[in-house]
């Protein structure tokens, strides 16, 4: 792959914390070209992002120190200019 092919690649990040769940997801992801980070919890999700600027978030929704409804929340309070990110939630049925 080519430095334009890599500038091409869409970014996603994973925030799950379910180690598994979320390498499952990332390697899906990675065999379908796209680009993933992983964050394991809520507050290093927030981190991420606003370090990386990803094209898609993908979010569980129970994790611990900080909901993914939370990571959304805090997220538009600290930089409104990511309201427009698209974020999917994840969650595992009991």
């Amino acid at each position: 792959m080519n430095h334009v092919d890599l500038k091409a690649r869409k970014m996603i990040l994973c925030i799950e914390d379910d180690r598994e769940t979320a390498a499952l997801i990332a390697e899906e992801l990675s065999d379908r070209g796209f680009a993933v980070s992983v964050a394991y919890d809520g507050r290093e999700g927030l981190a991420a992002i606003l370090r990386q600027t990803p094209d898609l978030v993908l979010c569980d929704i129970s994790m611990p120190f900080m909901s993914g409804f939370e990571v959304l929340e805090r997220l538009t309070e600290v930089a409104p200019g990511f309201g427009y990110m698209p974020f999917v939630f994840l969650t595992k049925r009991p």
